[in-house]
């Protein structure tokens, strides 16, 4: 045994020797590399020292397993063994530090060297930029000067995205631990990155001053085309303006009025252009445009011009209008009159809403065409005080205007006739439709909770019916919650049928079905909380009887695998137990009594499973008969065996 011993001990000590020699043999770089690619490939390289660094860890658990085995064998080397595990084990832990070291180190190397290489890329980026920066170029006509600011508008977009990445490379900075290292801790340390950063800040000012000014060229281009178009306008019209041409009679002077009545609605409109022009200039002014005085001269010279068309279209208005004073009134006469037949052609219609949205949509609709009334309404006031007035000042006119008047009056009272009739019935398609919907709703509502409260399941045991039960529960409070709205439908129903609806008989159809069903749904949940109720009282019942045969039937196997006792002390020590055991069948019988009252009661209640509850009571009594007359014969076996 001694020489195994030293055998043992030695081969040991040479292995671990061995193992220590291998681990201190392992050399890491310290080469960090000097760009991404560098230090990716020094990394791909540590990795592949991991496979060895692993194998050695493996190899040294095994050294220390069989050094850890001598020991417990009692090996008379026990501390040498000892001391030798510690230092393997610490050689190994040192190899792992360096290792996780010199990993770390070339993670941290990867980041500096990717942020030099991003801010390497963003400096070569600013350079290309600053080279299309401001220009004294700014454009020598409206279209020159756009495509100029869209230019530049899109290289300032360029400059300000490169905010982002100016943002991405501080971050970069500070995660690097080279800058975080620096000198001065106090302050959040700067990276190659912020002259860059200050470069592409001075790049955005001079292109925003640059874009400033071609706002300002561009603002004068404009200025000076809106003025041109005007003075090519007021040139076209001015003849029409100052025509000379008054008519000769009452059809010439119709024709002349709608020519010149045409003409100044469009001067009239043309009015707004001319405010924009002189807005346009004030505003300039304002602001104190660099060629303010060249823009006040424009409008200067646009306004004179103004004037002048404004005042030869008054006087020509003037002669006209003096002509065709009754014809005019004839024609907003007729405008007024057709305006209501087109509303009357829609109030008569017949027709009804199949949908509730359809409905609402013609009741819209409706409520649209009733605000239309209102300018209607106006303008027979209009036309009513404008034949006052003409029948005052021409009575040869005063019959025609009169019977006119008259026309337009009585229009006016049939299209008033035709919308009462017309909102009365849209109202009530709208409530038959409405009606309608909710009673879908209902009845759509009452279709999916009464399979629920319908389910044959009644569970298995006692933990799935009580699961039941509480859902049950839960349909009933939903029920509850949902008969506010089965009664409003009922309620709303029942109110159209006493205001006489003209769908009298679907809607009492309606009703009797809505009513049918609701009370199909409260029964069938009555009717399945019943049979979940007995579900857990024949539940509780089975689990107990199954726990009462149980027993009887670990007993009785006791009873009939104990053996009589070869001795007489045996034998008394078992009727001992035996005894004891005899005591123990009172308070259990008292239980299977007990149970045997729950099925009667149960059976006497109706209960759905009364059958196999009787079979289960029958059973039980029987099981504990024979416990009781296998514990009688046992315990007379053990007296006539002592």
């Amino acid at each position: 045994r001694g020489l195994e011993d030293s055998k043992a001990l030695q081969q040991l000590l040479k292995d671990i020797r061995d193992e220590q020699a291998g681990i201190q043999g392992v050399a890491l770089s310290t080469d960090r590399g000097d760009s991404v690619t560098e230090v990716l490939g020094l990394q791909r390289a540590h990795q592949g020292i991991q496979a060895d660094v692993d194998s050695s860890a493996k190899r040294v658990q095994a050294l220390l397993q069989r050094g850890s085995e001598l020991q417990e064998q009692g090996h008379y080397a026990a501390e040498e063994i000892e001391g030798a595990n510690r230092a393997l084990t610490k050689d190994l832990d040192e190899l792992k530090e360096s290792f996780e070291e010199r990993q770390d180190d070339l993670a941290e190397s990867l980041k500096e060297q990717q942020y030099h290489a991003d801010v390497k890329e963003m400096e070569m980026l600013l350079k290309e930029k600053e080279l299309l920066i401001a220009c004294d170029n700014h454009g020598p006509d409206e279209e020159a000067t756009l495509a100029l600011q869209k230019k530049h508008e899109s290289l300032l977009k360029d400059l300000e995205a490169l905010k982002s990445t100016m943002k991405k490379l501080e971050e970069q900075s500070k995660a690097c631990k080279a800058f975080q290292d620096a000198p001065d801790s106090s302050t959040v340390p700067d990276g190659p990155h912020t002259v860059l950063d200050h470069s592409l800040v001075a790049g955005i000012l001079r292109q925003q001053q640059y874009m400033l000014e071609l706002a300002k060229k561009e603002q004068k281009h404009k200025f000076a085309k809106m003025v041109d178009a005007e003075k090519e306008w007021i040139a076209e019209k001015m003849p029409i303006a100052s025509s000379d041409k008054f008519g000769t009679d009452l059809e010439n002077a119709e024709e002349l009025k709608a020519e010149h009545s045409s003409f100044s609605t469009e001067l009239a409109a043309r009015q707004v252009k001319m405010d924009d022009v002189w807005s346009r200039c004030s505003k300039l002014w304002d602001d104190e445009h660099p060629e303010r005085e060249a823009i006040k001269e424009l409008a200067a010279e646009l306004d004179t011009l103004w004037k002048e068309i404004l005042e030869a279209g008054d006087k020509r208005t003037k002669l006209l209008g003096e002509a065709i004073e009754v014809h005019s009134f004839n024609k907003s006469a007729d405008e007024v009159m057709s305006w209501m037949a087109e509303k009357a052609a829609v109030l008569s219609a017949e027709d009804v809403a199949s949908t509730l949205s359809d409905a609402e949509a013609m009741k819209r609709n409706h409520e649209t065409l009733l605000s239309d009334l209102t300018p209607i309404e106006e303008k027979v006031k209009t036309v009513d005080t404008e034949a006052r007035r003409l029948t005052d000042a021409y009575e040869s006119y005063a019959v025609a205007v009169k019977e006119k008047n008259d026309a337009v009056k009585q229009s006016l009272e049939h299209l008033q006739m035709l919308a009462k009739n017309r909102g009365e019935k849209l109202s009530a398609s709208e409530q038959y439709e409405r009606l309608g919907a909710n009673y879908v709703d209902n009845m759509t509502w009452l279709a999916k909770i009464k399979p629920l409260v319908a389910s044959d399941d009644l569970g298995n045991s006692v933990e799935s019916v009580e699961v039941l039960l509480e859902t049950h529960k839960s349909y009933r409070g939903d029920i509850d919650s949902h008969e506010a709205s089965v009664d409003q439908v009922l309620a709303f129903g029942q109110q159209l049928l006493d205001n006489e609806h003209y769908e009298k008989a679907s809607i009492t159809e309606k009703l009797a079905a809505l009513r049918a069903e609701w009370k199909a749904v409260n029964e069938a949940w009555t009717t399945r909380k019943s049979l979940l109720d007995q579900s857990l009282q024949l539940q509780l019942y089975q689990r107990d009887v199954g726990l009462a045969n149980q027993w009887i039937s670990q007993k009785s196997a006791w009873m009939a695998t104990e053996s009589l006792g070869d001795s007489i002390d045996e034998v008394k020590v078992l009727m001992k137990t035996q005894e004891d055991f005899g005591k123990s069948l009172v308070p259990q019988e008292e239980k299977v009594s007990a149970l045997a009252e729950t099925a009667s009661k149960l059976i006497s209640e109706n209960h759905y499973s009364a059958s196999s509850i009787k079979e289960d009571r029958e059973a039980l009594d029987q099981s504990w008969k024979d416990l009781k007359a296998q514990h009688d014969k046992r315990t007379g076996l053990l007296t006539e065996s002592l």
